[in-house]
């Protein structure tokens, strides 16, 4: 197990995924890699969460679920911008009166 290899463990140990001989290194690396001693601590209780989750279909999504997911995520991007960047002049209602 390199050192590159061991910071990206962190996740399969977390969930217990890792084999036995690869989770001995993982754990003498942990002990001297504060790193992923926190990235440890903030991944506790994934596993317990996941407990009783279905693993996700095998089926790709149809071209009209991409669409729509697109249309969703571009209306969401859209709508973050708006909020980020306000119009420099307030808009005035038509009913308001005039100035």
């Amino acid at each position: 197990m390199t050192s590159r290899i061991e910071h990206t463990d962190v996740g399969a140990y977390a969930l217990g995924l890792l084999e036995e001989d690869d989770r001995r290194a993982f754990e003498a690396h942990l002990s001297s890699c504060p790193s992923c001693t926190a990235e440890l601590t903030d991944l506790s209780g994934v596993a317990s969460a996941l407990t009783g989750v279905d693993p996700v279909g095998e089926e790709e999504p149809s071209h009209q679920e991409i669409a729509d997911l697109l249309s969703r995520k571009k209306a969401r991007d859209l709508r973050t911008r708006r909020a980020r960047w306000p119009s420099a002049s307030p808009r005035r209602s038509r009913w308001s009166p005039a100035e």
